[in-house]
């Protein structure tokens, strides 16, 4: 048996991490013009492009894209549907297998999402690294010593760091232990959510704490729980 299914039906069906940064000194991107999101932003694409990832992404202008192209990358998940309505000047950057985008100067200066199928998250932090060294090693990122990398909301304080899996659990919803899954969780820094409707059986599993942990804690946690309710 391996362990994204279970003898009880649940398995794994995909996973996604997340991680913001922002750069040191530098207002975030609702106090900033739309010229300075411009700069801001093609600062951080030069980044990229100077690195060993150059020509890995396509960078897109927001405020460029038809509706109908925003649409698709909401339908893909490249964006969500609040992003796909920044009318401030935003960009993504968006890899060539589509699994890989970095948002820039919506919410926060620099937004990466890295995804996969099945529980994957060891790999997809691997890919995330990268991402984050070449950041890191290009530009002065904000962060102190006490409170971790800063971000523009407090819940990403600390690691900056959201990840979650997506579980098919079709048994446990049928026995109707959802809820008591879902309160044991929370007090355990975890929420476990419908993904698409509350009478679905597919949910996701995401992480809460960013702060005072550290990221491959995070992962390590968040793959234990994971495996705790498939094998259950």
């Amino acid at each position: 048996m391996s362990n994204t299914e279970s003898s009880r039906g649940s398995s794994v069906l995909a996973s996604k991490i997340t991680l913001v940064r922002n750069i040191d000194k530098t207002p975030f991107p609702h106090r900033l013009s739309d010229d300075g999101r411009r700069a801001l932003c093609k600062k951080i694409f030069a980044s990229i492009q100077n690195s060993k990832l150059a020509g890995e992404f396509d960078m897109y202008e927001l405020l460029s894209m038809s509706e109908y192209d925003k649409l698709s990358f909401v339908q893909a998940g490249i964006l969500s549907p609040e992003e796909a309505r920044e009318r401030g000047y935003s960009a993504i950057l968006v890899s060539k297998d589509k699994l890989t985008n970095i948002l820039l100067c919506s919410k926060e200066h620099i937004k990466v999402t890295v995804s996969g199928e099945g529980q994957s998250l060891g790999e997809l932090y691997s890919k995330l690294d990268i991402i984050d060294n070449i950041f890191i090693d290009s530009l002065k990122i904000a962060f102190d010593k006490r409170l971790g990398f800063l971000t523009a909301s407090p819940m990403n304080l600390g690691t900056g760091m959201s990840a979650s899996l997506v579980l098919s659990l079709p048994k446990l919803k049928e026995s109707g232990a959802m809820p008591s899954l879902s309160r044991t969780l929370s007090k355990l820094g975890f929420t476990i959510k419908p993904l698409f409707d509350e009478d679905g059986d597919i949910f996701e599993l995401t992480n809460n704490i960013s702060l005072g942990i550290s990221e491959e804690a995070a992962i390590e946690n968040l793959n234990g729980v994971c495996n705790l309710i498939i094998n259950a």
